[in-house]
């Protein structure tokens, strides 16, 4: 199930031009939408360092916080309008038709 859901929380961040700083597993859909839209860090369960370094990249580089805030607009935007969305839905309810 973690290829197919990412948390709730994630959209308010996207829609606040915020970079993501996510802990996951190498296979979830989380890391992967993260990885293609280039908006903040992925780290591995339990990867205390990682997640550190990840924080402090943003705390010290401003500009790639702020680039990647801007990323995460522009991937919600593209990707999760409504209409997108509610497409998609009804792809998957037809296939268990």
């Amino acid at each position: 199930m973690e290829n197919l859901v990412a948390p709730s929380k994630l959209y308010p961040a996207l829609a606040a031009e915020r970079p993501v700083v996510a802990i996951c597993s190498e296979r979830s859909y989380l890391r992967n939408l993260i990885k293609e839209g280039e908006f903040g860090f992925a780290v591995d369960n339990g990867d205390s360092i990682g997640l550190k370094e990840a924080i402090l990249e943003l705390k010290n580089n401003p500009k790639l916080a702020q680039n990647m805030g801007i990323a995460s607009r522009k991937y919600l935007e593209s990707n999760f309008t409504p209409q997108i969305i509610a497409k998609e839905y009804f792809e998957v309810l037809k296939k268990c038709i």
